[in-house]
């Protein structure tokens, strides 16, 4: 444990499983020498990860658990789960990331192949909105 997250937006589509395909949208940022920094964002393009076999980042893994399709979450992983005892070298456009650093990370949990129709869960919302 030690993930503290809170919902932005509860999905309506379906829970990902341990070895599930997600196609998530993430910013991840850290702050560093008092500067809130970028460590990687998808820039609005999903990228397909396998869920709970440590692809991503711990922290991420355990920031998903129980999120559904269409939810939007913000993580704080402390730096155990993030990039552990592994110091980031520098990036183009941003300083080197110690060992240990926390991280923050707003995700979008957009769909999951074989578990949700396509675009199923925007559907949803639609008709939510329709009726309001």
């Amino acid at each position: 444990g030690g993930v503290e997250w809170e919902d932005i937006k509860v999905g309506t589509g379906s829970t990902p499983k341990i070895g599930d395909l997600v196609a998530i949208q993430f910013t991840c940022t850290a702050n560093i020498r008092e500067r809130e920094l970028t460590i990687d964002d998808t820039n609005g393009k999903a990228r397909d990860y396998r869920f709970g076999v440590g692809q991503m980042l711990a922290g991420m893994d355990e920031g998903l658990l129980g999120m559904r399709t269409g939810g939007q979450r913000r993580l704080k992983i402390p730096g155990k789960l993030a990039f552990g005892s592994k110091a980031v070298p520098a990036g183009t456009g941003r300083p080197s990331i110690p060992a240990y650093t926390p991280v923050e990370v707003l995700v979008s949990l957009d769909f999951i192949p074989g578990s949700d129709e396509v675009y199923s869960f925007g559907k949803a919302d639609e008709e939510l909105i329709d009726r309001s």
